[in-house]
């Protein structure tokens, strides 16, 4: 639902939209491999079911100001974004081998999966006129991403208490966090517009491998210069160059 409050100097709007989906998926199969001759090799009969669930909210915030002098201005644009997807199934399989010594093979699994997210982050603009048709700009981005996952999958063996598959169990908890700040000088004519600046950035991986018990950390930072242009030639003609 979107929600928007404003003057003649300022402007504040909030939109937020969210979904919710409960799923059921079944699937049963035979499949047989014959040799020359109708000879049966090996047959699979399988069976596999699960439910899900999933819920997710994405919320926007964003606010505008407008000052006294002509082309002064400021704005935050803030973001939430949390969901959540949850699964269970089971995967039964029956595998036949009739060729050299007969033998069967049966897979007997439970699996149960949970999945959150969690990203937030905001943006601040302040841009100020620097002359007639030129601005300059100041920008500040912060970003963190959350993922926590959590899959189990169970091995059954006849009447035995169930066993973790490690080969197919995984659980991690990640945070990514994402830093930039910048400055550039805008150039608006009226059939010519150029920016250029430079951004610098940090960001930071931080995880965990839960079955390992092992942390992981990374650090990146980049110096990040821009340079954009276009020219107005007519209505329908005109011309971009980028360079980033």
């Amino acid at each position: 639902f979107p929600v928007t409050i404003s003057n003649a100097s300022q402007n504040l709007r909030l939109v937020s939209r969210t979904s919710y989906s409960d799923s059921e998926y079944s699937l049963q199969s035979t499949t047989k491999n014959l040799q020359t001759g109708n000879v049966l090799t090996n047959q699979s009969v399988r069976d596999n079911i699960s439910t899900g669930k999933s819920f997710s909210t994405n919320t926007n915030l964003l606010y505008r100001k407008r000052f006294g002098r002509s082309g002064r201005n400021f704005s935050a644009n803030m973001t939430l974004v949390a969901g959540n997807d949850n699964s269970d199934g089971h995967n039964d399989s029956y595998n036949s081998y009739y060729t050299g010594i007969p033998r069967i093979d049966t897979i007997n699994q439970n699996f149960l999966q949970d999945n959150n997210r969690l990203n937030y982050g905001a943006r601040l603009s302040y841009v100020e006129p620097a002359g007639r048709g030129n601005f300059l700009e100041f920008t500040y981005d912060h970003q963190v991403n959350n993922n926590d996952f959590d899959r189990r999958v169970y091995d059954y063996f006849d009447l035995l208490e169930p066993q973790i598959n490690v080969g197919l169990t995984n659980q991690y908890e990640v945070a990514f966090k994402y830093n930039q700040g910048g400055v550039n000088w805008r150039l608006a004519k009226e059939k010519f517009n150029a920016s250029i600046g430079t951004n610098y950035q940090f960001r930071v991986l931080d995880g965990t491998l839960l079955l390992s018990e092992t942390q992981i950390r990374r650090e990146f930072q980049a110096l990040l210069p821009n340079f954009r242009a276009r020219w107005q030639f007519g209505t329908s003609k005109f011309l971009n160059l980028l360079l980033s």
